[in-house]
């Protein structure tokens, strides 16, 4: 098929699109495309695309049938002045992920709600794949060839994109697409859904104004990034907010923040830079090597701000602790980091092996080792009270470990 993709009968994810046409239409389906020939009209796309369609029926001879026509038109603009089928995918904000396996194979998409689902979508031809990739990759100046076989670019509206051909993928191509959502998730809707307890959300709703800093752990797609968009809420609007990322992920909305990107200049240096930039809260997208920790510690035990906040790939708080100290953090300095707040995402086999995300684990930090923060009723733990952000706490609220204990119970009956 000229289009270099089409869509079958099979598939638990349907595009309700329409490429099955008699030979006719296919033709002047073919005759469009080549008829565009890279062509730049001053009207949109799929005007101009339907005037080709019009003027390509009357050189072939073909009645003009409006109906089949705009279904013909609609397809060739897609391709022309989009991504194809893969458009329609990176409009639904309900998919975090699209995954080209092959060619001829199905496309994967991965639901919010519903996990990994076969689309009735498969690309045919290579050379549609790699008109895709360069023209997503194209502002960035990076191309996908035979002579350049992997391609990783995070796109201007934070979409990471991976893509490769053979003799990397033994399919012949491998594309894929993780995406983020446009509006983020609030707290209550985390609530909601299970992904935080009501005793959680009060419990950050209490820390985070009192300037606590937190390390979000958590294994791939658990939500990490999520949860600290949706945090937010709790930072005062008038404070100043540098956030420091490598992919623009991270929404927050508040009107005085200063947002950088790592790209040539390395996060490390950004985290040394916010040291002149006087912020009130630092907020790092993913810490991922050993500069970048020991430039989060810097800013931490520097005192610069009021707190910090990151995302680091640990599967607990013990973990992420270790994890930190062999990267050379010394023992003595994990207390800077007060908080660890740890996510999973896991199969729930009693539901039909949905994939499940939860805060499993939310520890305070002191002198080096993990403190749970609630017991299993939801109450603080009276250990706490000794950690940095339980003094901090104590400190910023003027009241009794009883009282703020009192408190916290009184704030999560409003989250349920």
């Amino acid at each position: 098929m000229a289009l270099g993709w089409t869509l079958v009968d099979e598939g638990q994810y349907r595009i309700p699109w329409n490429t099955q046409m008699p030979p006719r239409q296919m033709a002047i389906l073919d005759a469009t495309l080549d008829a565009f020939a890279g062509a730049r009209p001053d009207e949109s796309v799929l005007d101009h695309v339907r005037g080709l369609v019009k003027k390509t029926c009357h050189q072939l001879g073909v009645r003009h049938d409006s109906v089949w026509a705009e279904n013909v038109a609609f397809l060739a603009a897609a391709n022309l002045g989009g991504f194809g089928v893969l458009s329609y995918l990176l409009q639904d904000d309900q998919l975090e992920e699209i995954a080209v396996i092959g060619l001829n194979l199905p496309i994967y998409v991965y639901d919010r709600k519903a996990g990994w689902l076969a689309t009735n979508a498969q690309v045919t031809d290579l050379d549609f794949a790699l008109q895709c990739v360069n023209r997503m990759a194209m502002a960035l100046g990076r191309r996908l060839t035979s002579r350049h076989p992997r391609l990783s670019a995070v796109l201007p509206d934070g979409t990471r994109l991976h893509a490769c051909i053979a003799p990397v993928a033994l399919s012949g191509v491998q594309i894929s697409l993780r995406k983020f959502r446009q509006t983020p998730l609030d707290v209550a809707a985390l609530v909601k859904t299970g992904l935080l307890s009501p005793h959680v959300a009060s419990f950050f709703q209490l820390a985070l104004p009192a300037d606590c800093s937190l390390l979000v752990a958590g294994n791939t797609g658990s939500g990490k990034t999520t949860l600290l968009n949706a945090l937010s809420e709790f930072i005062p609007p008038s404070e100043r907010i540098v956030i420091l990322e490598d992919a623009p992920e991270l929404r927050f909305h508040h009107a005085h923040q200063a947002r950088l990107l790592s790209g040539e200049q390395p996060l490390s240096a950004l985290l040394a830079d916010t040291l002149r930039m006087r912020p009130d809260r630092i907020v790092v997208g993913e810490v991922r090597t050993t500069v970048e920790a020991n430039g989060l510690f810097d800013v931490l035990l520097s005192g610069q701000a009021k707190g910090a906040f990151a995302t680091f790939h640990a599967d607990s708080a013990a973990d992420a602790l270790s994890r930190l100290t062999f990267m050379g953090i010394r023992p003595s300095d994990l207390d800077a980091l007060q908080l660890v707040a740890v996510l999973q995402r896991y199969t729930d086999l009693d539901h039909g092996g949905q994939d499940r995300r939860a805060l499993t684990e939310l520890s305070a930090v002191h002198e080096g080792r993990a403190i749970p923060v609630l017991d299993k009723k939801g109450r603080l733990n009276p250990e706490f009270f000794t950690t940095r952000a339980g003094v901090r706490m104590r400190r910023s609220y003027g009241l009794t470990p009883e009282a703020l204990t009192r408190k916290l119970s009184v704030m999560a009956e409003r989250w349920r």
